[in-house]
């Protein structure tokens, strides 16, 4: 296999490295700025090439160790090879580029645990192959499984469940003989239990977010809030379990998401389906002084019709993808930016959490 000589020019938004080779734009994982060495290529095409490192020979002074022995092959995590204060760094770089689009020059708050840089995941994914008897986690660039027998991001619940899992390496008998060939089982930390799903949605036992520990802090600056400019009448979409209200003592709560079973405040809506709206209005009539959303990725691009219907005088808005957060809020109209949070519940990936507090003019 070819190996290509490189000189890292700047880190992409994933957190890889970007050059160019042979007139290609070239990404190189796990790498810095600066950096130079060779690497192998796993695909490519008519303009970009997607490479794995060979060698680094001239290392960057900022370039740490990383402490999981399979950080070389696994892409289950981009940053482990820097500190955490440049991890921060970087994230509040790729956010404050993306904010200052819409509101220029504002002060993004960072709420961190650099004690708990590790050790946090409530929820881990792994992939499986029954062909040839791999499970761990899948390469995007290849699809290939590199093999793993424990996870340092893992809680402690999690980490158990997952030896005993692959104890004496029989975890191939386990897979149900209804299941694929190919898949994957997810490890679930709901607090007394550690479940176990095959083949399912992220969180199809019900979503919690990843990390315990900044959860409970987002929801103690809900709280704040919530003590500053009383909440009232609320309203919560995509709502999961309440997490984001459940612990406030609000006037009225109602809670949207796409549940199984919904009783009480809690409504059973498809929110992507284009009446959802009118279908919420038909039943549920009344004026929200504050509206909090948490979506999936993509975003909730409904988010103007339901600001312009509800005439809520607060918005906040949770998102694990910040593009489609701001995406989302350029459409309103009315409204101005009252506090950012970039909140670190990925640590060692390029992933963080958006929290955005919104007001009417």
């Amino acid at each position: 296999m070819q190996k290509w000589p490189f000189k890292i020019e700047y880190l992409n938004q994933q957190g890889h490295g970007v050059t160019k080779i042979a007139d290609q734009l070239a990404i190189i994982p796990k790498t810095l700025v600066d950096e130079e060495g060779t690497a192998k290529v796993l695909r490519e095409n008519k303009k970009t090439k997607f490479l794995e490192i060979d060698e680094i020979k001239n290392q960057s002074d900022r370039r740490i160790k990383p402490q999981c022995q399979y950080y070389s092959n696994c892409h289950g995590c981009q940053l482990q090879h820097m500190n955490y204060a440049d991890e921060i760094e970087f994230k509040k770089k790729q956010f404050t580029h993306s904010l200052n689009s819409l509101f220029q020059n504002y002060e993004i708050k960072i709420i961190k645990s650099d004690k708990h840089r590790y050790n946090y995941r409530n929820r881990v994914q792994l992939h499986y192959d029954l062909n040839c008897k791999k499970i761990g986690f899948q390469n995007p660039f290849t699809g290939l499984i590199t093999p793993i027998s424990n996870c340092i991001l893992a809680n402690e619940n999690i980490q158990a469940a997952i030896d005993k899992f692959m104890a004496h390496d029989i975890w191939h008998e386990l897979v149900p003989p209804t299941e694929p060939k190919k898949g994957h089982i997810e490890f679930y930390d709901i607090g007394q239990k550690v479940h176990q799903t095959w083949n399912q949605p992220h969180g199809s036992k019900g979503f919690t977010q990843v990390n315990t520990l900044l959860n409970e802090q987002v929801k103690k600056i809900l709280a704040q809030t919530h003590k500053e400019s009383k909440f009232g009448n609320t309203l919560e979409l995509f709502a999961g379990n309440g997490n984001l209200t459940n612990h406030l003592k609000l006037t009225k709560r109602v809670c949207v998401d796409f549940y199984n079973e919904a009783q009480g405040s809690f409504i059973n809506l498809n929110l992507y389906d284009k009446n959802a709206l009118d279908r919420f209005k038909f039943s549920h009539s009344s004026k929200y002084k504050t509206l909090i959303l948490d979506p999936p990725r993509k975003g909730f691009n409904q988010l103007a019709q339901w600001a312009q219907e509800l005439e809520p005088k607060q918005i906040i808005y949770m998102s694990c993808n910040y593009h489609s957060a701001l995406k989302d809020i350029e459409n309103l109209n009315g409204y101005q930016l009252k506090e950012v949070y970039l909140i670190d519940f990925f640590p060692n990936t390029h992933h963080f959490e958006a929290l955005i507090i919104l007001q009417r003019a």
